[in-house]
């Protein structure tokens, strides 16, 4: 997974010759873009995409109000258009976020709720897990600075690691 693809510039010829080197060293690589964010899916650079990614994710959609439901909705339509472009989008979850101990107090925080915003997260994501591939990635593991690791901790023991496990289980029943 590269981070930030929507960010690149020029990255065309060097992402080719890092899958030729791979190719030569017999490695298929499937590369997945951190591409989604909060822009509409259709302003995205889907022939750089398509070209030099099979998927791609949105590795941490932060700043929004009513979040859930608006990364729902960002994952419907980014899915839809990957899909039409012959690619994937593979969903993420995470347990929560803060970045005001980092950035201040006017930034971004979503209250980790004893584990139910992760599992609120982990079920809207898991609508877009394909048999066929079944990816989902967590945002993150030990991001402490912005309040989304999953590691072991004084504030929360090993419940993430726990839920992890829990919602992982039943996602591999489905």
């Amino acid at each position: 997974m590269l981070y930030l693809v929507r960010n690149f510039a020029n990255a065309g010829p060097y992402l080719k010759i890092v899958r030729e080197r791979a190719a030569a060293r017999g490695v298929d690589l499937y590369l997945i873009a951190d591409a989604m964010f909060w822009e509409k899916p259709g302003d995205l650079d889907w022939p750089f995409l398509r070209e030099h990614f099979q998927a791609v994710t949105g590795y941490n959609l932060y700043e929004r109000d009513d979040y859930l439901a608006g990364v729902e909705k960002q994952y419907s339509a980014t899915n839809r258009a990957a899909r039409a472009q012959g690619m994937r989008m593979i969903p993420h979850a995470m347990p929560g976020y803060d970045d005001t101990k980092l950035r201040g107090a006017e930034r971004t925080k979503f209250d980790r709720r004893d584990g139910g915003f992760y599992r609120d997260y982990w079920k809207i994501a898991a609508k877009f897990v394909v048999p066929d591939q079944r990816l989902l990635l967590i945002t993150t593991f030990n991001e402490w600075h912005e309040g989304t690791e999953l590691e072991p901790s004084v504030e929360y023991g090993d419940l993430y690691l726990k839920l992890t496990r829990e919602l992982a289980g039943e996602l591999r029943k489905k």
